[in-house]
């Protein structure tokens, strides 16, 4: 399932009990989005002819932003919560955002992209998250980051 959105939306959220972890989610949220925000605008003023991808992958869905200087020109997410394993929700993922990459509106012949990638071990935290789901998502972004340096021609940067 592929969904275009104008603003945040996420697949499965779990409500914090409390108003005082909400406030606390809420908080890194937003400094989490100013991180970004300020990495992209660097990026931008230096490359005013680029296109940008921005990814949020996850082993649920996957956020993803295309940019051409500071016009955001599509912005969605990949639900990978049904795929079986790994390898078919990197498929899926890789051939939705080769489709970007192909599509008329978006790219333009011999586009210069660069790919920015939120890091997957950002936010751990021992006792938080199973071995088997952080093993997971580190391959999944292994199969993404390899079919975007194969069909965008670019490598993907941290976040």
């Amino acid at each position: 399932v592929i969904e275009s959105y104008n603003s945040k939306v996420e697949c499965s959220a779990k409500e914090p009990k409390n108003k005082i972890a909400r406030v606390k989610k809420s908080v890194e949220f937003f400094e989490n989005d100013l991180k970004a925000n300020d990495f992209l605008e660097k990026v931008v003023s230096k490359r005013r002819n680029s296109h940008f991808l921005g990814l949020d992958i996850n082993t649920i869905s996957t956020g993803y932003c295309v940019f051409k200087s500071s016009t955001l020109l599509k912005c969605g997410r990949i639900c990978t919560k049904k795929s079986c394993d790994v390898l078919e929700g990197g498929v899926l993922v890789s051939d939705h955002l080769k489709s970007l990459r192909l599509d008329a509106r978006i790219s333009e012949e011999g586009s210069n992209w660069i790919i920015g990638i939120e890091d997957f071990a950002k936010s751990y935290k021992a006792g938080k998250f199973q071995t088997k789901g952080l093993f997971k998502l580190a391959q999944l972004n292994g199969i993404i980051k390899y079919s975007l340096f194969r069909d965008f021609g670019a490598k993907a940067g941290a976040f």
